[in-house]
């Protein structure tokens, strides 16, 4: 088992993977990794402190108090994303019913979005729709640091 880990575990280790990770997933795995922790400590206490009455019971309540709050964090995270897919989908209608085609509206437009994939897709319309920007970028092009910069440049 520690042999087929030991590559993953080194891939993680580098800062592309993590920059590949979306930010979702990142959170979750940081969230059940604290809650991993926190199981193991209070099994180890539970472990040491045995002999103490009703231990058992309190063990019991705070397991039961930290899957209730990992649970509410989870949620939290998965509506909150739902709703930065959701914004993004009606920002990417209106600019796609756009015609106006400056440099400095498009740069505009792609700091706007809040995620990679709607800036992806954006840049890939762009491209279909061969649009010829007019114009100078305000401050540079716009670098966001995601597939869609690239593919912009």
């Amino acid at each position: 088992m520690v042999v087929l880990a030991q590559p993953i575990l080194k891939s993680m280790r580098s800062a592309e993977f993590w920059r590949k990770v979306p930010r979702f997933l990142r959170n979750t795995l940081v969230i059940v990794g604290g809650y991993a922790l926190v199981t193991g400590a209070i099994a180890w206490l539970s472990n040491r402190f045995e002999h103490v009455v009703n231990f058992e019971h309190v063990v019991n309540i705070v397991m039961i108090v930290l899957f209730c709050v990992l649970g509410a964090v989870l949620c939290y995270m998965v509506v909150r994303e739902l709703l930065r897919l959701w914004r993004d989908r009606t920002r990417l209608a209106k600019m796609k019913r756009s015609t106006v085609a400056t440099r400095a509206s498009i740069a505009g437009d792609l700091l706007e979005l809040e995620t990679q994939r709607s800036r992806v897709k954006y840049v890939q319309w762009l491209r279909e729709t061969q649009v010829q920007p007019r114009g100078e970028w305000p401050h540079g092009r716009p670098n966001t640091g995601d597939a869609a910069s690239t593919m912009l440049a």
